[in-house]
């Protein structure tokens, strides 16, 4: 069986100075973009979203609580709340031996675009 060839763009012609524009635009900001990718792909991840919902909703929790309200081990919840740590979601701070995490800048910005962060019923549930 053969395949047709479909052709890869129908443009008439290409607009050569958007594309310089939005190559060097892409070049410049590569590092953010990056950035960004690697907090989205944290936060990918439906653990890891939960997380950031519950600690939108608390402001502060210990793995400990973030472990009883998820139904997950401590060790399950830790090995997340690094991943969101390493991409910047997450930040913590010691009490005591207890180590309590908010969310960080960026994360509060990621957790406002989780839709069940904007409807506080289904918190409620």
């Amino acid at each position: 069986m053969k395949l047709r060839q479909v052709p890869a763009c129908i443009r008439a012609e290409a607009d050569q100075r958007m594309i310089v524009r939005q190559t060097k635009a892409v070049q410049r900001y590569s590092e953010k973009l990056d950035a960004q990718a690697g907090r989205w792909s944290a936060a990918g991840n439906p653990v890891r979203a939960r997380i950031l919902f519950v600690l939108q909703n608390e402001r502060e929790l210990c793995p400990c609580d973030i472990s009883d309200i998820l139904g997950m081990s401590v060790p399950g919840v830790s090995q997340h709340l690094k991943r969101l740590k390493e991409a910047g979601l997450v930040q913590g701070r010691r009490d005591g031996v207890m180590i309590l995490y908010t969310l960080s800048e960026a994360g509060q910005l990621l957790a406002t675009e989780i839709d069940m962060v904007n409807n506080p019923e289904l918190a409620r549930r």
